[in-house]
């Protein structure tokens, strides 16, 4: 059984959402069908990045995993022109997480990374392929 790589990361951006959202963060983040084009793009290449390294993902590896998507989401943002600042700010590309993660991230944002992770790791032990 296969599953596209856009689902899977549809998801996860949707998990994500209602992660923020139960923690007071509503309204930060768009339902998939509304985020852009952009937005949609990081979100598919952390999933590839992950896929690239996936038999590794055990559940002492979460953390690690984490970080790594987490880097490589810091640096396409940085690529695009964000810049930190305390108050996310999409329109002046403004993102309170790009920050030194084992310094700076907190603990919310890194276990929110985390359970991004491990769903993945679910959905893999559930399909063949992602496409």
């Amino acid at each position: 059984m296969n599953i596209s790589i856009e689902i899977v990361a549809s998801m996860c951006h949707e998990a994500n959402r209602k992660w923020c959202e139960a923690h007071g963060e509503s309204g930060l983040h768009k339902p998939w069908e509304e985020e852009t084009q952009e937005e949609k793009s990081i979100s598919i290449n952390a999933m590839r990045e992950l896929l690239t390294n996936h038999a590794f993902i055990t559940k002492a590896d979460i953390s690690m995993c984490a970080q790594r998507v987490w880097e490589k989401w810091k640096h396409e943002k940085t690529e695009q022109g964000w810049t930190y600042n305390p108050v996310k700010n999409r329109e002046l590309k403004h993102h309170p997480c790009l920050v030194p993660y084992y310094d700076q991230l907190n603990k919310y944002e890194k276990t929110k990374d985390r359970i991004y992770i491990a769903m993945i790791k679910m959905i893999l032990e559930m399909y063949e392929e992602i496409t």
